[in-house]
């Protein structure tokens, strides 16, 4: 061998092990193509801060140090990030289509509610490019209505409440006092209540024993006259207890705090992740 080709040979050597052991890469570009080298191959959700903290570490490269590393694989993962996300969101989108929201009683509310959670679940662990396929709107729709199920429900157990309150503490007043006008304008009072009631529970009989004891006072009917208040009173104990049967399920059954909060937050979450908010 002359020595012309042995200085060749030797350089060329010299060259490849250079490369192959990062000589001539900074410190920074040598530590983001470690972190690089150190990813896998395939994109599952489990790596989602390791992709990060590479493509951190080179995004802080210089121009001249980023021309240095290679990081096809960080490309290779976003880019299965993408499939992942779009395969993803297929299976949500599947789930938000099946859902519906049951509001005829409380446990309908409540599985309605359960299902949401899930699927909301789902998305919070899904990456970002998922956003642009998930049926935001569909699912913000169903949520929405079940919010407002929550809010009515409140709304409606202070009405019916109060108004059994009022109209129970109007019939014992009836026992203290013999006078037709205040026992006609007692009546009335109990109709006014009664009006004010959201109608979940039935309000006839209640409204049938108010009209005979009015109409006995009106007409000087002395035996409707004399149970016209047992009869009213009754009632008004069986239209109360009727309400704490109705209302029961959603106040001693379910949390409905805890799933109003929720709803809300799912809210603000698709929102957001709609690019909404």
């Amino acid at each position: 061998m002359t020595k012309r080709k042995f200085i060749a040979l030797f350089s060329g050597v010299i060259m490849g092990a250079a490369i192959l052991s990062g000589c001539g890469m900074s410190d920074a570009a040598k530590s983001a193509q470690n972190a690089i080298n150190a990813l896998p191959d395939e994109y599952t959700p489990e790596i989602e801060e390791q992709i990060s903290s590479a493509n951190e570490l080179y995004d802080n490269l210089s121009e001249e140090d980023k021309k240095d590393v290679d990081k096809k694989r960080i490309d290779n993962l976003i880019d299965g990030r993408k499939k992942y996300s779009e395969e993803l969101s297929g299976s949500i989108n599947e789930k938000i289509d099946a859902l519906t929201i049951n509001l005829s009683s409380a446990d309908g509310l409540k599985s309605s509610y359960e299902a949401v959670r899930e699927i909301m679940t789902e998305i919070e662990n899904t990456p970002e490019e998922a956003d642009e396929f998930i049926q935001y709107e569909a699912l913000g729709e169903k949520v929405d209505s079940l919010f407002e199920k929550c809010n009515t429900i409140d709304k409606n157990l202070r009405t019916d409440g109060d108004a059994v309150t009022s109209m129970t503490e109007t019939v014992q007043l009836m026992q203290y006092t013999s006078s037709t006008s205040t026992l006609y304008s007692y009546c009335v009072d109990i109709s006014s209540e009664l009006s004010k009631m959201t109608g979940v529970v039935s309000k006839v009989d209640l409204q049938s024993a108010i009209d005979d004891f009015e109409d006995g006072l009106l007409y000087d009917d002395v035996v409707a006259t004399a149970m016209g208040p047992y009869n009213v009173f009754s009632a008004v104990l069986d239209l109360s207890e009727a309400v704490l049967d109705y209302y029961e399920p959603y106040t001693t059954g379910i949390d409905m705090d805890t799933i109003r909060e929720d709803l809300s937050t799912y809210t603000d979450t698709i929102l957001t992740r709609s690019g909404q908010k």
